[in-house]
């Protein structure tokens, strides 16, 4: 795929030109943001994520995505619900529910706090 962040953005640009509005925009955000991510621009990627999620939010790939983003970013609880809203949309993501045992394991939760994550 893309090799850096500049390749990504000229892609973008690209891309974007041709859309009419924002509703399009965010269709396209999800692969948008896989591109940014593939190139450890977090902040980026998940820009477009959110937007491609308040259009889509049934989308359990974008979910997962999204608890990348911001594992990567040491944002471990909220990739933990991510990752559970992920799952609650496909419960079929079995690499989503090994996510979740390992964040529970790293954020050493106790039951009670588990229970409302």
């Amino acid at each position: 795929m893309y090799q850096s962040k500049k390749a990504v953005d000229k892609h973008v640009f690209t891309l974007l030109g041709r859309l009419k509005g924002d509703k399009e925009r965010n269709a396209r955000g999800y692969q948008i943001a896989q591109m940014y991510y593939g190139v450890r621009e977090f902040d980026t990627a998940k820009k477009y994520l959110c937007g491609y999620l308040n259009e889509k939010d049934n989308y359990a790939p974008a979910h997962k995505l999204l608890g990348q983003i911001f594992e990567s970013i040491d944002q471990s609880e909220k990739a933990l619900s991510s990752y559970k809203r992920a799952l609650d949309i496909d419960s079929s993501l079995r690499d989503v529910v090994l996510k979740i045992v390992n964040l529970y394991y790293e954020l050493d939760l106790d039951p009670e706090r588990a229970k409302v994550l």
